[in-house]
């Protein structure tokens, strides 16, 4: 079982619904690892996308794209690692 990046921390995001949202009905269970990826990889992808997350903000270029009904950052290293991930 996976809980914890390196540091035995693990940042979760809540987003919470406002009148606007609408609800999703969950997926169902892959059939097969299409893309099979260690854990080891997924933290440091994630430790990678929060590092560009960061510099992102910093430079208050944090604006999104929501037009494929889902959000993908405009900054392009932190939309890569957005997109990497499985």
């Amino acid at each position: 079982m996976i809980c914890c990046n390196e540091q035995h921390s693990l940042p979760i995001y809540i987003g919470l619904g406002g009148s606007n949202t609408a609800s999703l009905p969950p997926l169902s269970a892959p059939k097969d690892q299409t893309r099979p990826v260690s854990p080891g990889k997924h933290f440091t992808l994630y430790g990678q996308a929060l590092d560009a997350l960061e510099d992102t903000a910093e430079e208050g270029d944090v604006g999104e794209d929501d037009s494929q009904e889902y959000a993908l950052t405009y900054d392009p290293t932190l939309r890569g690692k957005q997109l990497a991930m499985p």
